[in-house]
Formats: C-alpha cells, sequence, structure tokens
C-alpha cells in the first residue's frame, strides 16, 4: 500500500480542501477520518454550473514512472458511489493521458464499481496506462449526492 507524504506518493493536491481534521494519511489508511469536503458556495450537489465534478483529489507519484496499479478503493464506511481513475503520464505532469486512436482529446478514464458495499477499480487492465507520474481521483456519486 502506498503512503502518503512518503515513498511512492509525494504530494496530494485537492479541489476543493478538506474540513479540518482531514489528514492525507487517511487517503491510504483502513482507520482515520477519511477525508471530508464541505460543499462549496453557490453549489449544489457534485456538479458546478458547467456540470464538471466538484471533488477531485490528485496522487502525485515519487518517483515519476510508477508502471502498474493495483486498485482504488473508498472506505466502505464513505458515502463514495462511484468515482473515475485518470492519469498522468511523464511527458507532461500536468496533463492527462488521452486516447491514442482518434479520440486525443478525451482522457483515458476508468470508473468504479460498487460492490460489497464499497466503490473500488479493484483490478486495473493490462492495457492501463503505465509509467505515471500520478492518477486524478473524481467522486462521481455519493449516497447522499453531497
Amino acid at each position: 500500500m502506498a503512503q502518503v507524504d512518503s515513498v511512492y506518493v509525494s504530494s496530494v493536491t485537492y479541489s476543493v480542501q478538506p474540513v479540518q481534521g482531514t489528514n492525507n494519511a487517511d487517503l491510504t489508511s483502513t482507520t482515520g477520518n477519511g477525508v471530508n469536503f464541505p460543499q462549496p458556495q453557490e453549489t449544489t450537489g457534485l456538479f458546478n454550473q458547467n456540470n464538471q465534478p466538484i471533488y477531485s483529489i490528485i496522487l502525485t507519484f515519487n518517483p515519476s514512472g510508477v508502471n502498474s496499479l493495483s486498485s482504488v478503493i473508498a472506505d466502505s464506511d464513505s458515502n463514495v458511489e462511484q468515482f473515475s481513475v485518470q492519469f498522468f503520464g511523464l511527458s507532461n505532469l500536468s496533463q492527462l493521458i488521452t486516447y491514442s486512436t482518434g479520440f486525443s482529446d478525451i482522457p483515458v478514464s476508468y470508473n468504479s464499481t460498487f460492490t460489497n458495499s464499497q466503490a473500488s477499480v479493484a483490478d486495473f487492465p493490462q492495457d492501463a496506462p503505465s509509467d505515471l507520474s500520478g492518477i486524478l481521483i473524481t467522486i462521481l456519486s455519493t449516497t447522499d449526492n453531497q
């Protein structure tokens, strides 16, 4: 398991600053408070006025060049119902990896499934991007739409 703020995961970036009491270590721990986000002003639900997801987390790998991922799993006590995982490559550390055949503006993305009371991408396919500098996890739905 990769631990945040140490070897393998050097930093975490949130789209919305989590509420006080959230700890980066809670992203990879089976105990703790988890990551809790406040509802930004002038928004309701999980998407902004442009229908873009509000809540996302970027994990930056250390060193860059991670060549495989095993799983990304939301804790079963979480209200997360579905999330997506997208990938940052090595050539442009701030640009998501896109499909190479005709859909160059569409990022490669894997959506979680909901099994055993938790959202997860349990096993990434062998053709998932590799040599990564980081991943983007975006919350797509929750049990209470918040």
